[in-house]
């Protein structure tokens, strides 16, 4: 994954600066409840989210904005068809929002015999948020047949994701940073 890193100047509109304050004032990690809330409030024009529109033809792009100790900010650049491995955020919560473009989740849970398998499928285009847990399974993929950028939150940050292959009980681990 192509990674670019952007500090709190490159950006002064209101939708990322009042995350960032946000983010910049925590004393914990937050709730997903709060996450969710202080994500939907942020007005992020496409002024604002131009500095982050970074796209790679070998996998979608991460764009840090802002971490700390507590919580992470960043925006995905997905080129059609692109897609993220089945993978956990190994006890983070987080929020995305699609800021545009159409991605697919798709759920996972373990059957019976310990194998993963896809439980949930649902699509979410620009402006619609979707939530995962700490200990969910997901995927995500770009269906629509223009690129999408997504903005996300984790709390704490991500350091590191565990892999699934479905149908199997195969985990390995990637390390982020």
């Amino acid at each position: 994954m192509q990674t670019k890193i952007v500090s709190e100047n490159d950006f002064d509109v209101s939708g990322f600066k009042f995350l960032v304050e946000k983010f910049s004032e925590l004393k914990k990690i937050p709730s997903l409840p709060d996450i969710c809330g202080w994500l939907a409030e942020a007005e992020i024009t496409n002024e604002e989210i131009a500095p982050f529109r970074v796209f790679s033809e070998e996998n979608y792009t991460r764009n840090l904005i802002f971490r700390n100790d507590f919580a992470e900010i960043l925006v995905l650049g997905w080129i059609p068809g692109q897609e993220s491995l089945i993978h956990d955020h190994d006890g983070s919560h987080g929020v995305v929002r699609i800021f545009e473009g159409s991605i697919c989740e798709t759920k996972f849970n373990w059957d019976e015999n310990r194998k993963l398998r896809a439980v949930s499928k649902t699509e979410a285009t620009s402006g619609m948020m979707t939530s995962v847990g700490d200990s969910d399974i997901h995927h995500l993929k770009n269906i629509s047949a223009q690129n999408s950028l997504t903005i996300h939150i984790y709390a704490p940050p991500l350091k590191r994701l565990h892999i699934y292959k479905e149908g199997t009980g195969e985990v390995e681990i990637y390390p982020l940073y």
